[in-house]
């Protein structure tokens, strides 16, 4: 970013707060209230998220939980039936309205704390959203996206890869050798100026990633643990231990994918994933180490890590 960008960020960031003010005097209904107050929350407005209880009066605020489930539950099936084309701009642009209501929500009291669940389901369905090229341009030029306090951005959103990155990706060869595990290291932020080394990923970016490891609860009852690890080369691998019959992996590992790009299994046990970053640019691997890491199950249960 120029000297002349740094000046332009603070008007842009003000006229977009004016806009988004100006279609909450317009609102008709309570959840259009709380979206549109969430949506300049996260621009660094919290005035208005402050002020919705008063602003919409008790009986719309004692039914707004209830619309916000219906809401959410139509957005889900909506994106399921999406197709990726820069049609769907709307949809990803509502997902991450509720995204920052729950994100604002939980920061200024937790008054709306039961819809959590269904709006982490709307992110895990957008999440799984694979944009072409035009879709994922849209996105990564909105404005509003682009001004977006970066703690409310979905994780999606960080760096849309268009369709042609992803068959750029799926067309790379992947070299398979030892992976060994990192030190764990707690980063609340990726600093830019110590991402790389001579073009390789610096030691705290790849501590930061590895930090990505937990236990993943199966509906049967049954846990495993999971881990990612991100090398010198790029190449990233995602390992699970065995915890089904003869070390199988609950109900068995289906889809591992870093944001938009698919890892492939090692092996028939499918308990170990790789992919390679080595082939994009440095802008996209940036972004792409950024991105949450999606496990779907092949029953259908899905995680985020």
């Amino acid at each position: 970013m120029t000297a002349s960008d740094d000046q332009r960020t603070p008007d842009l960031l003000e006229a977009l707060r004016a806009s988004v003010r100006e279609e909450l005097q317009q609102c008709g209904g309570a959840l259009e209230h709380v979206l549109c107050a969430a949506r300049l929350a996260a621009l660094g407005d919290d005035q208005a998220y402050r002020d919705w209880p008063r602003a919409i009066g008790s009986e719309q605020a004692g039914a707004l939980a209830g619309s916000i489930d219906t809401a959410c539950t139509t957005l889900i099936v909506r994106l399921r039936r999406s197709d990726g084309t820069v049609g769907d701009l709307g949809l990803v642009l509502e997902a991450q309205a509720f995204d920052s209501l729950a994100q604002v929500d939980q920061r200024l009291g937790g008054l709306l704390q039961p819809t959590y669940r269904l709006i982490e389901a709307v992110v895990l369905e957008v999440s799984g959203l694979l944009p072409d090229d035009e879709l994922a341009e849209a996105l990564a030029e909105h404005p509003e996206l682009q001004l977006i306090d970066e703690e409310h951005r979905l994780p999606s959103l960080v760096a849309p890869v268009g369709l042609t990155a992803r068959s750029a990706l799926a067309r790379s060869g992947l070299e398979i050798g030892s992976i060994p595990v990192k030190k764990v290291c707690h980063i609340e932020q990726l600093e830019p100026e110590l991402a790389f080394d001579g073009g390789r990923p610096s030691e705290r970016m790849i501590d930061r990633f590895a930090s990505r490891r937990g236990v993943m609860s199966f509906d049967d009852g049954t846990m495993t643990e999971v881990r990612a690890v991100l090398e010198e080369d790029w190449r990233v691998s995602v390992q699970f231990d065995g915890a089904g019959d003869a070390g199988a992996v609950g109900p068995g590992v289906d889809l591992v994918r870093l944001g938009a790009c698919q890892a492939e299994p090692l092996d028939e046990r499918r308990d170990f994933w790789t992919l390679s970053l080595a082939r994009l640019g440095v802008d996209a691997q940036t972004r792409l180490v950024n991105q949450p890491i999606m496990i779907l199950m092949a029953d259908g249960q899905r995680f985020s890590l």
